[in-house]
């Protein structure tokens, strides 16, 4: 089973902020002398995580539920709400983590000093060559993401939204998907055991953190929309959302 199975079993789990937030804590405060700069970062990380599952869960309910005008209608606004508290929780997130990633950076600086073997700091400054906020693999769950935006295309358009607002919000909403599944992944392997004295493996862990955050999934959450074709600027999900909101409330106010 491929780890974007083992997420999707795994969304019913009822997990809170504070306990992924507490043992992402305690794993953390062991790269610092001080437990300060750790506190805002673990909120942020566990609080990202916790959306992550609300928006999966989500959309297994809109993939599982029937196509009536009123059930999709329902999950599409819950996922719309959920997006919002994504977006706020990006803004607020980004910031503290920049932070800590500086701090990362002087402890690494550090551990580059304290080794005296040369072959061993000539090992170090490759992998630190490694930690450019390299993009996740985007291939790694194409065929996942490119199949749920298919079952989502075809719920949309049982429900009646038109071709393009169906296929422009299926193809967001599956990428947001495979973003929240990268972020879990990222936040347990921080969580790990095996992550404790691994500096180098920790920051490049936290730099993907970053990037996904704050290039991927922000990119996500524009909320300028074109209807028409005439801009190459690619927009977000919230407007695909009210697009297909709206027609729903057409359509079911037509039919009561």
């Amino acid at each position: 089973m491929s780890f974007w199975d083992d997420t999707r079993e795994s969304v019913r789990e009822r997990t809170t902020n504070g306990d992924i937030s507490t043992e992402l804590f305690k794993i953390i405060t062991g790269f610092f002398p001080k437990p300060i700069p750790v506190v805002q970062p673990t909120f942020y990380l566990g609080h990202g995580y916790i959306l992550c599952y609300d928006y999966m869960d989500y959309i297994d309910k809109l993939l599982a539920c029937e196509a009536a005008l009123e059930k999709v209608f329902q999950y599409v606004l819950y996922l719309r709400e959920t997006i919002s508290l994504f977006g706020r929780f990006i803004r607020n997130a980004v910031g503290p983590i920049e932070d800590f990633l500086s701090v990362m950076d002087d402890i690494f600086d550090d551990c580059v000093r304290e080794l005296s073997n040369t072959e061993d700091i000539d090992e170090l400054a490759e992998d630190e060559g490694s930690l450019g906020g390299e993009e996740p693999a985007e291939d790694e769950f194409k065929a996942e993401r490119e199949e749920m935006t298919r079952q989502l295309l075809e719920k949309f358009t049982a429900a009646g939204i038109s071709e393009n607002v169906s296929k422009s919000l299926a193809e967001r909403l599956a990428a947001m998907y495979e973003c929240c599944v990268f972020y879990v992944r990222l936040v347990k392997e921080v969580n790990s055991p095996g992550i404790v004295g691994e500096t180098v493996m920790f920051m490049g862990i936290c730099v993907e953190v970053q990037y996904l955050l704050d290039t991927r999934m922000r990119h996500l959450l524009l909320e300028d929309v074109f209807v028409k074709n005439v801009s190459p600027f690619s927009t977000g999900i919230l407007p695909w959302i009210s697009h297909a909101l709206g027609e729903l409330v057409n359509k079911i106010g037509a039919f009561s």
